[in-house]
């Protein structure tokens, strides 16, 4: 009997932790379509426009305006024919660069955490950090990125703060 209530208790612990692990993060619920490509955001979230965006290059963020932290899902799209010969690991050494030029960060690291192909294109997510020094303390900063690149299109989906899963976008985009 005490056998049945301990492991009645364990599995009623196991499905509380469970049920409080999925309802972590915004929903992945709203379909938007950013130059050709689909991809799953949180509803809530407010839509905006980059001020430069034309039909061939520009950002979309969707923005999380209920929570205290900054969430934000970025989208950038890059249809221009020069685009067609960048690659994912250019577009990271260029972070690099920028990063250890601009900003005086050190210990730079970078790995590619997944790959696949979607809809013909090839899509990459990075995960990348660096420290940075400021008023004597050092700090890590650790981001992601997702690069789904096609023959004709290029974009980049970041993930800014812990209330959308960069995998579960990933998962929900489809190219046109």
């Amino acid at each position: 009997m005490r056998k049945k209530v301990r492991v009645a208790a364990l599995l009623a612990l196991f499905l509380a932790i469970g049920g409080v692990l999925a309802g972590c993060g915004a929903s992945l619920d709203r379909e938007v379509e950013v130059q050709g490509m689909t991809l799953k955001v949180p509803s809530g979230w407010l839509e905006v426009t980059g001020k430069d965006n034309d039909d061939l290059a520009g950002t979309m963020r969707y923005v999380d305006t209920d929570e205290d932290e900054s969430n934000v899902v970025v989208v950038t799209y890059d249809l221009r024919p020069e685009s067609g010969e960048e690659t994912a690991e250019q577009d990271i050494m260029a972070k690099r660069v920028w990063a250890e030029g601009e900003l005086g960060a050190t210990e730079w690291e970078d790995e590619e955490v997944r790959s696949m192909v979607i809809d013909g294109a090839q899509a990459s997510v990075y995960e990348y950090s660096f420290e940075k020094e400021i008023d004597d303390v050092s700090r890590k900063y650790e981001y992601a990125v997702a690069y789904v690149y096609s023959e004709t299109a290029h974009y980049q989906i970041r993930v800014i703060g812990s209330a959308a899963s960069l995998d579960g976008i990933v998962d929900s985009v489809e190219l046109a």
